[in-house]
């Protein structure tokens, strides 16, 4: 893969307000001279990656072999690289229908490979996931999951123009506080960043800056006229309480969240008949804190290993036939 470059002025390079055809405008301010401070300081390349080539992507390969029922092994590969992983395709009845959707699922968006990855757990917030590749350097790079399990096709999570991957925060899915349904998952910006998927702050709050104000006014209806009028969209106080909670701790937004616990959550607890609101409020306060903010989700459908393309493929571990059975006399 190559890339771009753009050669920044050596340190000899002389930057002169009055030779400036800045200075014809008016009042061309500080900025100019900060400007031209950092130029002449730069004395490197900046290199800018280019995008992913048509032969780069046509160079990595995607297998999927069935090993055991509903079991598949899939290998992306790239020249000796390899990363392998299983997944789980429900259908696996009928072997030619269920590979046909899993394929449907795997493909290129922008500079990234998106291949469908599986859980069979419903359960989990993170059960379906996309897994995202992409190439750079002549290498193959995973740069971690995705959730995907509203996707219809590649890379649906993820946006070109803004270089935004939607995610879950899982980690706060078992807790000892609240209850699953009390802490609905919480939607996360990623970016990719140095052969990885890392959270974008910022994006993250600005992406669920609606849910934290319905939240806030769920809180401050209930401070005002209690818990018989409804909170809009059906929404418990409990719940706005923990959502606004979490969310303005993994985004680190620090006075947003002191004013929820010093304001809100005192309002709420004023009106609650429950003892011990001011103790599960604490604990909801103490418990989340406990993780860093913008942290990676963690759980994954299954690990994805590097191994190598000259290394031989296991065994594949199909379901063997019965054997008639055969009556058995039994005494009377």
């Amino acid at each position: 893969m190559g890339a771009l470059f753009f050669s920044a002025p050596s340190k000899s390079t002389s930057c002169s307000l009055e030779t400036s055809p800045i200075m014809k405008l008016k009042n061309p301010g500080q900025w100019l001279l900060a400007l031209c401070s950092s130029l002449m300081a730069l004395n490197t390349t900046v290199a800018v990656a280019s995008p992913v080539t048509d032969a780069a992507k046509a160079a990595v390969k995607i297998s999927v072999t069935q090993n055991t029922a509903y079991e598949f092994i899939v290998n992306v590969d790239r020249e000796k690289q390899r990363y392998r992983f299983v997944t789980f395709i429900p259908n696996f009845e009928s072997p030619s229908e269920g590979l046909a959707y899993q394929r449907s699922l795997m493909g290129w968006k922008g500079d990234y490979l998106f291949v469908r990855h599986q859980c069979g757990q419903v359960a989990e917030w993170r059960c379906i996931v996309d897994q995202v590749f992409t190439v750079a350097n002549n290498q193959l790079i995973h740069l971690g999951a995705v959730e995907s399990a509203a996707c219809k096709e590649p890379g649906c999570k993820y946006q070109t123009a803004t270089g935004i991957f939607t995610d879950l925060y899982d980690v706060y899915q078992v807790n000892p506080v609240t209850g699953a349904t009390d802490a609905p998952p919480l939607s996360i910006a990623r970016r990719a960043k140095d052969g990885a998927l890392v959270t974008d702050l910022d994006e993250t709050w600005k992406m669920n800056s609606s849910l934290y104000q319905a939240s806030l006014a769920c809180l401050n209806q209930v401070a005002i006229s209690g818990f018989e009028t409804p909170c809009a969209s059906k929404q418990s106080a409990w719940s706005a309480l923990v959502t606004a909670a979490k969310l303005a701790h993994y985004t680190n937004r620090t006075s947003e969240r002191e004013s929820l616990f010093t304001v809100q959550a005192v309002g709420y607890c004023a009106k609650s008949a429950d003892t011990r609101c001011q103790w599960r409020v604490a604990g909801v306060q103490d418990y989340f804190q406990r993780f860093q903010p913008g942290a990676a989700p963690s759980y994954m459908p299954s690990p994805v290993t590097i191994v190598s393309t000259t290394m031989a493929e296991p065994k594949t571990t199909q379901v063997e036939k019965l054997e008639t059975g055969k009556a058995i006399k039994l005494k009377l």
